[in-house]
């Protein structure tokens, strides 16, 4: 099964109500199992195109949801400035602390790349009820 959620130009709040919409219809229940994660997944989410909206200096952003080889992946790509290692490792980013406890809360993990002048990448993956 693959779940495809792949956007470019369009508004972050329309982005971030189409995830919500999939996560309120249940769509992943039988994927994700436990309502919690849904919100966990959703809430790594909001956090990434917060942090586009406040800090990318963006002028596209592009998402991608799918299950592949047991897991289901959400990717968040940018164009903008490229988080760098500082920002990544800063003791006061809570928005990303709380993005990798979601993730790893249910044996997830999240990769958070930067390039100077290139964007930023975050990719969420987490383990699936469902075999493929």
């Amino acid at each position: 099964m693959i779940i495809g959620l792949d956007q470019a130009e369009t508004p972050l709040a329309e982005i971030t109500l189409s995830l919500k919409d999939y996560v309120a219809k249940g769509i992943f229940y039988p994927i994700i199992g436990d309502v919690k994660d849904h919100d966990k997944l959703f809430r790594i989410f909001q956090e990434a195109l917060t942090n586009v909206a406040r800090h990318a200096r963006a002028s596209r952003v592009r998402t991608h949801l799918h299950q592949r080889n047991g897991a289901l992946e959400l990717e968040v790509q940018d164009d903008g400035r490229g988080i760098t290692p500082e920002q990544l490792a800063a003791p006061r980013s809570f928005g990303l602390i709380s993005m990798r406890e979601r993730a790893h809360s249910w044996g997830g993990r999240i990769d958070i790349l930067g390039r100077p002048s290139e964007g930023t990448s975050v990719r969420v993956t987490v383990p699936t009820r469902l075999a493929e």
